[in-house]
């Protein structure tokens, strides 16, 4: 089955690990799909801590916050879903928020999420949205990119009735430095029966005006926010 053009796939759900890749991977995707919601795993508030735990735990602290531009007392999270919600704006695309922990906050071990608790969320999320068509990363490298993708592998495994098609993305800008990776992920959804069919789109105008909604990632990023101006790598899974 070949679809004509992209918004046969609407209405859209692209579950993003967090608050700005989806952008990242996907933005013609998602600005090509009519009524997108962003489903954003990572997307929580850090619990309040006491006096002991560790700086390098703490919003505004942790190494990435520091390379962000954050500083100690920072509202991150609050911060970045509105970057995100702004970025999501250009493309026509709702957010999302999910309150599972990035895992630059954990501090203690129950706070991690497992990859069948972010499936369940998700599957919950779906229910309510109701989408045509689920995205979901390949989960290159990134902890939590990793946990979003086995949650979604689980979702396809277990319920493909959730939506009529599935997209994988290619996660950006990891798939720069870790394409074997990316490589062995397709290598196994093509082992669970899927032909797997390249999309392609115009990125243009819009990708580059959500981008710089992100000050906060685009300053950490640094350097590899070149990866993102490359093509979009994006297959449709079909049986």
């Amino acid at each position: 089955m070949t679809l004509p053009d992209v918004t046969a796939l609407a209405p859209l759900a692209v579950v993003s690990p967090h608050l700005d890749d989806a952008v990242l991977s996907c933005a013609g995707l998602i600005a090509g799909a009519p009524a997108t919601t962003v489903l954003t795993v990572f997307a929580g508030f850090p619990p309040a801590r006491d006096a002991a735990t560790p700086a390098e735990f703490l919003p505004g602290s942790t190494f990435w916050d520091q390379a962000g531009g954050f500083v100690a007392g920072d509202d991150v999270v609050g911060l970045r879903r509105a970057e995100d919600r702004a970025a999501l704006a250009h493309l026509g695309a709702t957010p999302r928020w999910l309150d599972f922990l990035d895992s630059q906050y954990v501090v203690e071990p129950g706070e991690s999420a497992r990859p069948a608790d972010i499936a369940a969320a998700i599957r919950a999320a779906i229910g309510e949205l109701r989408p045509t068509t689920i995205a979901f990363p390949l989960g290159l490298e990134h902890t939590d990119h990793k946990r979003t993708h086995e949650a979604c592998f689980l979702l396809l495994e277990e319920s493909p009735v959730l939506a009529t098609h599935w997209v994988a993305f290619i996660d950006v800008p990891y798939r720069a430095v870790y394409r074997a990776q990316a490589d062995l992920r397709l290598v196994r959804l093509r082992d669970l029966g899927y032909e797997l069919e390249p999309l392609s789109f115009d990125i243009g105008r819009r990708k580059i005006a959500a981008l710089g909604e992100y000050p906060s990632q685009l300053k950490a990023l640094a350097e590899s926010t070149a990866n993102a101006e490359s093509p979009e790598e994006c297959f449709l899974l079909h049986r």
